[in-house]
């Protein structure tokens, strides 16, 4: 009996000796079919989609999902809009969709001005993970054109910090894991969880995020995110700083929606009444200290 990894590579061994077989154009889709990406997700569509790599033996996954895709950014966008050239004839030959392409629609066409992809390209040639690996590392490394969506401002922060620590750990959860990266980080899984891993691998200010810095220039203050002046208010935050500073006396309240971040969500009154406390404390100590002091001294001298 085959296994099931095996029956999955059977299986995908049985496609593409298929589409080998064909060599045929895809002569048989009509104007209105191409229009509704029919041809491409009649083979893409199909979960299994995918081939070995001869080089890697690695699972090369070539699938697509209809739903995620009618739910992404580029849903309105046709296959052929980014896949040009050759796509008629099966087995497709060696087409690359490379970062120039995004360029070709996010560099110069109206309303993708607020995008910067000029100065993002900048920053992203910045970053250790193309200083590493410039020829393999590119846009769609970390972002996935069939099913991602930028966060909207209506996103909580909880869903904005999941799904953008997910990009990293799609590699990184076994290529430098988290729990060995982080070990010297106190309750790692709860910062994991509040805030982004940008926050600390990015330089400042926020506009910089695809200059990913090397692991030794990685923020290890506390104070930086636990301060008054928290880099979380110009970077995770950036965009709620409009929406009330000082609510109920607390500063940066903005960010308590979601989280309560120690020295940063801070409150005047509470500061105060704290400061009082642990001067109250140090004062009833030392009194007691004192009494207990003058007691010994009057008890030897009778």
């Amino acid at each position: 009996m085959f296994s099931t990894k095996r029956k999955k590579h059977v299986a995908l061994g049985a496609v593409l000796a298929s589409l080998l077989l064909m060599q045929s154009d895809l002569s048989f889709a009509s104007q209105s079919d191409l229009e509704r990406n029919e041809p491409c997700l009649r083979c893409h569509g199909m979960k299994t989609f995918g081939y070995v790599k001869p080089e890697t033996g690695k699972l090369v996954n070539l699938s697509v999902s209809q739903a995620a895709l009618d739910q992404a950014d580029h849903q309105g966008n046709l296959c052929v809009d980014c896949h040009r050239g050759g796509y008629r004839k099966m087995p497709h030959p060696q087409h690359k969709v490379t970062a120039d392409t995004c360029l070709e629609c996010h560099e110069d066409e109206r309303g993708f001005e607020k995008y910067r992809m000029n100065a993002i390209t900048a920053h992203f040639k910045k970053s250790v993970h193309y200083q590493m690996q410039p020829e393999q590392f590119n846009c769609f490394s970390c972002h996935d054109p069939h099913a991602g969506r930028l966060h909207k401002m209506g996103d909580s922060t909880e869903t904005v910090v999941e799904k953008s620590n997910q990009v990293c750990l799609n590699c990184h959860s076994t290529l430098l894991p988290f729990e060995e990266s982080h070990a010297w980080l106190p309750n790692g899984q709860l910062h994991q969880k509040a805030v982004r891993c940008l926050e600390c691998h990015t330089p400042r200010p926020s506009s910089v995020v695809h200059a990913i810095e090397p692991a030794a220039k990685a923020e290890k203050d506390c104070v930086a995110c636990h301060s008054r002046d928290s880099i979380l208010l110009t970077k995770l935050n950036k965009y709620r700083l409009g929406r009330g500073e000082d609510k109920l006396g607390f500063v940066n309240s903005v960010v308590m929606d979601d989280s309560y971040v120690l020295g940063m969500t801070r409150h005047s009154a509470l500061d105060k009444l704290g400061i009082f406390a642990v001067a109250l404390t140090v004062s009833g100590v030392s009194a007691h200290g004192i009494g207990r002091w003058f007691s010994r001294r009057r008890g030897k001298s009778s």
